[in-house]
């Protein structure tokens, strides 16, 4: 009889070392995916920031490249004897250096695309409290 007991308190402690074994082993496959995704969060978000910068620099280009227009459209007035400060020049300079449609009278600005950007950093925010929820519950239901 005590050889059975025995053995049965030997086999109740294996399952139970393998229990706390499967359970550690589910925990650290839980943290490594934490990992995971908050790094590939840190990826998308740098990216996005990338592009926007990106953007503002195409945007300081063109500035740069009206106010060459400009000092190009001053020597050549120069050269020609005409009066620096016409008007109609620098006010078409000026709408080519801010992308100003004049068929629809509006600006062509980064608007919508600063908008898109915004969108898609709260939507990756978004999609990080999904996937921590959905760690989170994956933590619970297997307990």
């Amino acid at each position: 009889m005590i050889n059975k007991e025995r053995f049965a308190w030997f086999l109740s402690l294996i399952i139970l070392v393998l229990f706390a074994d499967r359970k550690l082993a589910q925990i650290e496959q839980l943290e490594n995916l934490n990992q995971h995704m908050k790094v590939s969060s840190d990826i998308q978000r740098d990216q996005l920031v990338e592009m926007s910068q990106n953007m503002n620099q195409l945007s300081a280009n063109k500035h740069k490249e009206g106010f060459e227009l400009g000092k190009t459209q001053a020597l050549i007035a120069t050269l020609n004897k005409e009066n620096i400060l016409d008007y109609s020049e620098g006010y078409h300079a000026a709408l080519n250096q801010f992308n100003f449609d004049e068929n629809t009278n509006h600006l062509n600005s980064n608007k919508d695309t600063y908008e898109l950007i915004e969108k898609l950093l709260d939507a990756n925010n978004q999609s990080l409290d999904n996937y921590k929820d959905l760690l989170d519950m994956f933590g619970e239901n297997g307990n």
